[in-house]
């Protein structure tokens, strides 16, 4: 997923970035990962506003690292059941 957002954001297609960037809040709300939605809906509004621009990479980095242990935790949690 990060990946795929980190390609979005070189092209600089920020129209599909916006659009990959809403599903992934919807799905990030429901599953309760609060702090990826948080920083979903920040790229979001900087998209939007165009400005900050350059700060959408570490974002991503920085949500890519909180799914990184969302998953190892459902991982473990779905071990267990």
């Amino acid at each position: 997923i990060a990946e795929y957002a980190k390609g979005l954001t070189y092209s600089k297609d920020y129209t599909k970035l916006k659009s990959r960037i809403n599903s992934l809040k919807t799905k990030m709300s429901y599953l309760g990962l609060k702090q990826i939605y948080n920083n979903l809906g920040t790229i979001e509004r900087i998209i939007v506003e165009q400005k900050n621009m350059s700060d959408i990479p570490a974002m991503l980095k920085t949500i890519s690292k909180y799914w990184d242990i969302a998953r190892q935790e459902l991982r473990i949690i779905l071990k267990l059941t």
